[in-house]
């Protein structure tokens, strides 16, 4: 993708990942210490160079020392005594694991090429589009989880009914997200005129398409 866009030391890019603040639930929140486990690893085993650990009670206020502490751990046992830091990439290859990557990849790639017809990132935004797409996206799983057909451990499966709400203190409110308006609008400026510059130094013409490196099967079944 960097190349496609012409973005220059794409190989000097870090690799953060942050366990989603999505599938933490405020009902038996202890769960949520599962969760983040699995998603750390997921990230780990992704190629993530550092990672984020949300406290499992991070959808109820300012998580506690407790909270903090469990999660600063998560990693550091993954690392330590699970060894995932130790191998370069686990899940290499697993025709499985490969192929699904593969899916994954291209559906990014097109919706990333839908964004680029729409008129970038900020004229999607401004006209709905994004907007309409992650609502559809939730009145979809919504449904699911309604009727159950999507699972929530400790919510709608084996809730424990008996037990006592976990309160904490009022959280402060997080960041609105992105770029401020007018640094956001130099970023963009400064990414394109880099973009043109490179264009113009090599010859090369905007591609518009899955790069070709990302096209070859890196494995084959069986």
């Amino acid at each position: 993708m960097a190349e496609a866009s012409g973005a220059p030391e794409a190989g000097a890019q870090r690799q953060h990942a942050v366990t989603s603040p999505v599938m933490m639930t405020r009902r038996d929140p202890w769960v949520n210490m599962l969760r983040t486990t699995i998603a750390t690893l997921a990230a780990g085993v992704g190629g993530a160079e550092s990672v984020t650990v949300l406290p499992f009670d991070d959808a109820l206020g300012l998580p506690d020392a407790f909270a903090r502490r469990i999660a600063r751990n998560t990693s550091t046992v993954l690392i330590e005594e699970f060894h995932l830091a130790r191998v370069v990439d686990p899940a290499g290859g697993s025709w499985y694991v490969e192929r699904l990557t593969d899916e994954l990849a291209h559906a990014a790639w097109e919706f990333f090429r839908t964004i680029e017809r729409e008129g970038g990132q900020e004229a999607a935004l401004r006209s709905g589009f994004t907007g309409e797409r992650l609502a559809a996206t939730w009145a979809a799983r919504s449904k699911k989880l309604a009727t159950r057909r999507e699972p929530i451990t400790g919510v709608s499966e084996f809730p424990h009914l008996a037990e006592k709400p976990v309160e904490r203190a009022p959280a402060p409110e997080p960041p609105s997200g992105g770029l401020p308006r007018v640094r956001r609008d130099e970023a963009y400026e400064a990414l394109r005129a880099r973009s043109d510059a490179h264009l113009a130094a090599t010859g090369a013409r905007p591609r518009s398409t899955w790069p070709r490196s990302a096209r070859r099967p890196r494995t084959r079944p069986g």
